[in-house]
């Protein structure tokens, strides 16, 4: 069998890096996005993937709240972050294993998971990542890091990176908060300010959504 570095030599970077940020996305807001954003600048669009499952829960007192199913959650992505739907996963278990990402990728693999601090421990303490390269702070390029891989199977090579949390004081649970104080009786202006506390603008359509999935929540406390 062929050694990873050897077969490197034959496949173009640019078809074998996976950058996968997973999330429940209850709902993607702009810290989110933000996020996003920061990993294409990094690694470029077309090796970003991002990844949720179709998980639903509404009810707070049985785990984590996802009213939205995993068509809904793309639905805000795409109308209210442009991002393309093509990027957009489902996947069984998106934070630690993206199946369905490296599926449509053909010979070696690099996967690199984008997850926020608070999950740091968990992937220091999975035998089956290793902290992505980074130098004086910053990430460093994968034409970098590729020229040091070294492996003697052709199974996906794993790293994590941790993101700067990009949201500020915004978060799902704070974000379904904001939402869920509006209903048919809100005015135009008080949707338009409340949206762009979560989002950065307005959308009529991901308000009539959000306002509908978010209302059947059994009450959530912050």
């Amino acid at each position: 069998m062929k050694l990873l570095r050897e077969l490197l030599k034959e496949q173009d970077d640019s078809k074998m890096l996976a950058v996968v940020y997973g999330g429940r996305f209850q709902p993607f807001h702009r810290g989110h996005a933000a996020v996003y954003e920061h990993l294409c600048k990094l690694f470029g669009k077309n090796r970003v993937w991002i990844a949720s499952s179709n998980k639903v829960n509404m009810d707070p007192a049985n785990g984590d709240v996802s009213p939205l199913t995993f068509d809904e959650r793309k639905e805000v992505m795409v109308r209210m972050f442009g991002i393309d739907p093509e990027h957009i996963v489902q996947c069984k278990n998106p934070a630690f294993s993206p199946a369905e990402v490296l599926a449509m990728y053909k010979g070696p693999t690099v996967c690199v998971m984008a997850v926020g601090k608070k999950d740091e421990e968990r992937y220091k303490e999975s035998k089956f990542f290793a902290p992505y390269p980074v130098e004086h702070g910053v990430p460093q390029s994968f034409k970098k890091v590729r020229q040091g891989l070294e492996d003697t199977s052709e199974a996906p090579k794993m790293y994590y990176l941790v993101m700067k949390d990009e949201a500020g004081s915004m978060s799902g649970t704070k974000a379904r908060q904001i939402i869920s104080k509006l209903d048919a009786d809100s005015s135009l202006a008080d949707r338009k300010a409340s949206f762009k506390q979560v989002f950065g603008k307005y959308d009529e359509l991901v308000y009539e959504l959000l306002v509908g999935k978010i209302s059947q929540v059994k009450d959530e406390r912050s």
